[in-house]
């Protein structure tokens, strides 16, 4: 395979696994489609890098998992584009964002399960964002919360998220996910 086919794909890929992820935040689960199984993330920390699982307990050939490291305070400033994430424009602004940190992890039927590492993640509050999903089968996803730097001095980095939220009120959904109460 020449160098251009195999960049290609993997262009391909890193669009895949950010719209399956931003797809997964911003549809609303359909009650007739089959649904697929969510992801099982796992998220460390270990200095400025973030490591994370991204586990497909998924069985059919066409399902699949994507997850990628969210920045989420970019994310918010960016929540009302995920209404609207099929508009071809939204969802180039969303790619282009910023929001995507480090290579999107994705699943096959061939590969279940993929760790990716994310180097030099700076402070802040993040989230991998992960969804699964099959062919005519509803979409489900999970969040696992990141802050960085992890333990002592993170208080920092989750106010300056909180006054992001506050000033942009339309992403308090995203916020409450990424919280864990909704």
């Amino acid at each position: 395979m020449s160098s251009s086919t195999l960049k290609r794909i993997a262009g391909a890929a890193a669009v895949t696994a950010a719209t399956t992820a931003a797809l997964g935040l911003a549809m609303p689960a359909t009650a007739s489609a089959a649904p697929t199984t969510a992801p099982v993330i796992t998220s460390t920390v270990s200095g400025g890098d973030v490591t994370f699982t991204l586990k497909d307990n998924n069985t059919g050939v066409l399902d699949g998992c994507a997850a990628a490291l969210v920045d989420a305070s970019a994310a918010v400033e960016i929540s009302g584009l995920l209404g609207n994430i099929t508009d071809p424009a939204n969802l180039l602004t969303v790619l282009n964002s910023g929001v995507i940190k480090g290579t999107p992890g994705i699943t096959t039927a061939l590969k279940r399960s993929v760790t990716q590492t994310v180097l030099d993640v700076p402070n802040g509050v993040y989230a991998v964002v992960g969804a699964c999903a099959g062919v005519g089968k509803e979409t489900m996803t999970a969040i696992s919360p990141v802050i960085m730097p992890s333990g002592i001095g993170s208080a920092s980095s989750v106010l300056d998220f909180g006054s992001t939220v506050l000033e942009n009120p339309e992403s308090i959904p995203l916020f409450l996910t990424l919280a864990g109460i909704s």
